[in-house]
């Protein structure tokens, strides 16, 4: 597949692929490291995942100031990423203290929960060179693009936000529904 989006699921990490011609594919990856078969005939994959953490400073990353200035009433969405260090600690407690101490930031609860998987890219990532070909997004800010520069009306956990979102896609892409319906029963 030509272009790659990735998120992390309870089994690992689901993907779908698109090519050219808007055929698609939608598997599960157990861990990240099955990335690299994958990317061989990709021109672009884009991870829902903080990539480029800090290993210190305060200044946060501009991506997420940037991500937070267009989203307008879905800033919410876009939490801080965590420090490199804070990703090692063996509690919630800890790994908050430790990205306290680097950042001037508590870690919130959310990136704590996914900082495993923050951690799998960020050490796969560590290994290859695939600058260019693999770039972090942020759903919300795809959505904003697509809804014509514009943040979404509703949360995303919402009814009125979920159909937002699909009606939304399906204005770009016919085949939604059964992406949709396909992911539904890889992640059952």
């Amino acid at each position: 597949m030509k272009y790659i989006g990735i998120d992390g699921c309870k089994s690992g990490w689901l993907y779908v692929g698109l090519d050219d011609d808007l055929n698609w594919t939608i598997d599960i990856m157990a861990n990240i490291s099955e990335l690299s078969a994958l990317s061989r005939n990709s021109t672009l994959i884009l991870i829902d995942i903080p990539i480029g953490l800090r290993e210190a400073g305060r200044i946060e990353r501009l991506c997420d100031l940037e991500a937070r200035k267009n989203l307008e009433g879905r800033r919410s969405s876009v939490f801080p990423a965590p420090s490199r260090p804070a990703l090692n600690g063996p509690t919630y407690r800890e790994c908050s203290q430790i990205n306290f101490e680097i950042t001037g930031r508590k870690l919130s609860q959310q990136s704590y929960a996914i900082a495993p998987k923050i951690k799998e890219v960020d050490d796969y990532l560590a290994t290859l060179d695939l600058r260019g070909k693999i770039r972090e997004i942020h759903p919300e800010v795809c959505f904003w693009a697509l809804n014509n520069y514009t943040p979404m009306r509703y949360r995303k956990k919402s009814p009125e936000g979920e159909m937002e979102r699909i009606d939304l896609l399906k204005k770009h892409l016919d085949c939604t529904n059964h992406i949709i319906e396909k992911i539904k029963i890889e992640i059952s």
